[in-house]
């Protein structure tokens, strides 16, 4: 079992920095992983739907 299964994340930040860093380590532990930044243009790039 995964540490994060049945939890949930919110990352703030997450299109750059160590809030970008943070997204697919919590990810792979199975999170729930909720991303916050300023654009949602940013995040196309980083989760492609």
């Amino acid at each position: 079992m995964l540490r994060f299964t049945g939890k949930v994340v919110v990352i703030t930040g997450a299109r750059s920095g160590i809030g970008q860093a943070t997204v697919l380590p919590f990810s792979r532990e199975s999170a729930a992983v909720v991303l916050v930044g300023r654009t949602e243009k940013n995040f196309r790039k980083l989760c492609p739907s």
